[in-house]
């Protein structure tokens, strides 16, 4: 009986594993310089001097009253920032407030106006009522008197007509017993168009109405 390898491997595998890590070593030895680089360590601190020092302190110094500045400039544009939010608010309160009265001063003034507007309409209304019985008793009044004028004009005709025949009556009852024609002749037989007529002696002027020519 053969001797068994400590791996629990046979010899012939134990060959082929020694040739193949001896190929990989081959392969290790070509790999040119510089192809793969390890990290390298951080260098190492040098060592500071007395001027770097003072150098690093001047410059703490100089952060520490940046910061107090900084710190006292972001204090000052906070309440620099509450004030003008305080004057807003204060700006719109009273452009709330303004608006409001605006609003109130308007409402007031519509209404006004529409209660104007009510009364104006109103008296226009009552204008045009006025105007329409206007034209209605002018309309009446003139039919009335068209009414009166026409019982007038036949009054007048009568009136005419009744004078008339009185004066037909006076004539025939003054021919035979006053005046005496200009040309001599009696009132019976005068041929003239004037005929004076003569009352208690004294001449009234000629009047051709009284002359005998118009009653043959």
């Amino acid at each position: 009986m053969g001797r068994v390898p400590r791996s629990g491997k046979s010899r012939k595998q134990t060959k082929h594993l020694k040739k193949a890590r001896d190929a990989r070593g081959q392969e290790k030895e070509n790999i040119p310089a510089g192809a793969f680089k390890l990290p390298q360590p951080p260098p190492s601190p040098k060592s500071h001097t007395l001027a770097d020092n003072v150098r690093l302190v001047a410059e703490i110094k100089q952060l520490e009253k940046e910061k107090k500045n900084a710190a006292r400039r972001e204090k000052r544009l906070k309440k620099k920032n509450e004030a003008l939010k305080k004057k807003m608010q204060e700006a719109q309160d009273e452009l709330r407030t303004a608006t409001a009265h605006s609003e109130a001063r308007v409402r007031a003034v519509l209404k006004k106006k529409i209660e104007d507007d009510k009364g104006w309409q109103r008296r226009v209304a009552e204008a045009e009522r006025k105007l329409h019985d206007a034209e209605f008793r002018r309309a009446w009044s003139k039919e009335e008197l068209k009414k009166k004028i026409s019982d007038l004009s036949h009054l007048r005709g009568a009136l005419r007509l009744a004078r008339r025949q009185n004066n037909r009556r006076n004539e025939v009852s003054k021919r035979a017993t006053h005046g005496s024609c200009i040309q001599g002749g009696t009132s019976r037989d005068c041929s003239c168009t004037r005929f004076e007529r003569v009352q208690g002696g004294k001449g009234r002027g000629f009047d051709a109405r009284y002359c005998s020519y118009f009653w043959r």
